[in-house]
C-alpha cells in the first residue's frame, strides 16, 4: 500500500519463501517503462521490503513486477 513520506513514495511489502533467493522488483509506468528497478536478498520465512521512488511521479497507475525463482507476479499500484 503506498504511503506519501516527503521525499520518497513509498511501497512495503512482506514476501514469505521456503528458501533464500533474490527478489528482482520493477515499478513501470503504464506504457511499460521501468521507473525504478532494485534486488533483494530474501531468506527463509517472512521478509520486508521497502520500495522507494521519487515523490514527483504523476497521480495514477503504475504496475510493479516482483521476479524470483518462483516465477514472475505483477501488481497494479495507484498512487
Amino acid at each position: 500500500q503506498p504511503e506519501d513520506s516527503g521525499q520518497f513514495l513509498q511501497v512495503g511489502l512482506t514476501v514469505k519463501t521456503k528458501q533464500k533467493e533474490k527478489l528482482f522488483l520493477s515499478l513501470l509506468d503504464m506504457s511499460g517503462k521501468i521507473i525504478v528497478q532494485q534486488t533483494n536478498e530474501i531468506n527463509i520465512g517472512s521478509n520486508s521490503i521497502t520500495i522507494n521512488s521519487f515523490k514527483n511521479l504523476s497521480r495514477g497507475f503504475y504496475l510493479l513486477k516482483i521476479q524470483s525463482i518462483s516465477g514472475v507476479q505483477t501488481i497494479k499500484l495507484l498512487k
